[in-house]
């Protein structure tokens, strides 16, 4: 089992490191200027996305207040499940 999770660890951060060998180029210059948010957008559209970002930061920070907690639909892990065995596994 030790293998497979240096395995695991080796496979990680292979590909952790193999984008910054491709970043490590120049970027192509951009000489380009910006296109204007009213010029791609209506302003109902605008409204719309601010309410939506709005909406969902409330929720974040306030969701649990307004909906409350879910309660848990199951239970501690049998014995000899495989949560069971990783979890004994681990500790």
């Amino acid at each position: 089992m030790l293998e497979r999770v240096c395995a695991m660890w080796v496979a990680l951060l292979f590909c952790l490191l193999l984008p910054t060998a491709a970043l490590a180029q120049e970027p192509p210059s951009n000489t380009q200027e910006g296109v204007l948010l009213l010029e791609n957008f209506s302003p109902l559209e605008l409204g719309t996305i601010g309410l939506g970002v709005s909406g969902a930061l409330a929720l974040s920070v306030f969701g649990s207040d307004i909906f409350g907690h879910p309660s848990p639909s199951m239970g501690p892990p049998t014995p000899e499940s495989v949560d069971w065995r990783f979890s004994h596994w681990a500790n």
